[in-house]
């Protein structure tokens, strides 16, 4: 398919420096805007899309743009939420990033317990959760926007927080969690001054794989989580520019390759072909040539989600055409968009996320209150 969209000459949102809570802030209300944007369009054809208005014809057009997200932002921010209620349990050394991870964990999984509630779904938890503060107060957020099967059946499972879903799923749901995940370790704070960029990058991959295990089982979709929130590591560490995310694949492909075997020891389902296709998905010379988003599936499965995000944010010129690139398919729009959108908005900064699309966002406050929490 091919995508037309102009150059956007709307303030950028913020004038502020490109630190790394601001672009962290960004790529949250842009992952939450491509969200919002796919969500409309989900089971769309593409001549459908085109007939509704939501795509762009020419380059005078302003997109057509809702701004009602989905149970992908919601997950998101339920992982937000999860990271920060950490925050007061963690007790030992930070410097065993694994420990650390596991604390985070359980918090997170006790958060989608509480984003469950949200959905008018019980569970089998073994503790009783809080339903009267923090983001199951918010009544946007109690709203059911057609959640994913397997993220419910995963946690309506769920008897403990540190359970691991029982299922073979590698669904795209996975792929939308992962840039607080990323900001972890990419903030560096004091406490983590002695961990090496290396070692924080392992242990973004190892959080990523570890908070996907809540709600996905097939190792594809634990791999393919744990790769996103590396490349989101190194695209917050290394700072916005036109080359971070070439750079921030190469440093993802160089990383699992170097721990190819600890990795393969994470569990007894991980092949070798597995991580062989993870790898393939990170070299630039997979989407040389610059075909069309569709060409690498409809982003239903975890793999094909990444493929069509990492397409979407090398190609695209600006946030609006990005949006277009991402959702603009017969596919899972809302969560290749999101994704997508995260990717490009982290390695970039944002500077051209257009104003009118952010005044439409329905969940703009709830972002950035949980951004600001997550980085204070």
């Amino acid at each position: 398919m091919q995508s037309t969209a102009k150059k956007s000459n709307n303030k950028p949102i913020s004038q502020a420096a490109n630190s790394i809570f601001a672009v962290f802030e960004r790529a949250m209300l842009a992952a939450a805007m491509g969200d919002a944007f796919g969500f409309p369009m989900e089971f769309f054809c593409e001549q459908k899309i085109k007939q509704s208005g939501f795509h762009l014809n020419n380059g005078d057009d302003e997109l057509t743009f809702l701004g009602k997200s989905s149970d992908d932002t919601q997950l998101n921010l339920f992982t937000a939420e999860g990271i920060i209620y950490s925050k007061y349990t963690i007790k030992h050394s930070v410097n065993d990033y694994q420990l650390m991870n596991d604390t985070i964990v359980r918090e997170v999984a006790r958060a989608y317990q509480r984003w469950l509630h949200t959905q008018s779904e019980a569970s089998i938890f073994c503790e009783e959760i809080d339903i009267e503060t923090g983001l199951v107060s918010f009544p946007e957020l109690n709203q059911r926007v057609e959640p994913g099967d397997t993220c419910l059946s995963a946690l309506k499972d769920m008897q403990y927080p540190s359970d691991s879903a029982y299922n073979f799923s590698k669904g795209s749901g996975v792929t939308i969690k992962n840039l607080p995940i990323a900001m972890v370790y990419a903030a560096q704070p004091l406490s983590l001054h002695s961990l090496s960029c290396h070692q924080k990058a392992l242990a973004s991959f190892d959080l990523g794989f570890k908070v996907a295990q809540i709600t996905h089982g097939h190792p594809i979709a634990k791999l393919t989580a744990a790769t996103i929130a590396t490349i989101l590591f190194f695209n917050l560490q290394r700072g916005p520019s036109s080359n971070t995310l070439l750079y921030s694949m190469a440093m993802t492909k160089e990383l699992i390759i170097s721990n190819l075997a600890n990795i393969l020891r994470r569990g007894f389902d991980i092949q070798r072909s597995h991580i062989e296709h993870i790898i393939e998905l990170l070299d630039n010379d997979y989407y040389n040539g610059a075909k069309c988003v569709s060409a690498y599936g409809q982003g239903w499965f975890a793999d094909e989600a990444l493929a069509m995000a990492l397409h979407c944010a090398l190609y695209a010129e600006t946030f609006e055409q990005l949006l277009v690139m991402g959702a603009c398919h017969s596919g899972d729009s809302d969560s290749t968009c999101s994704l997508a959108a995260s990717i490009f908005v982290s390695a970039r900064g944002g500077e051209d996320m257009p104003d009118y699309l952010l005044e439409k966002l329905e969940l703009k406050e709830v972002v950035k209150g949980i951004t600001e929490k997550l980085t204070y």
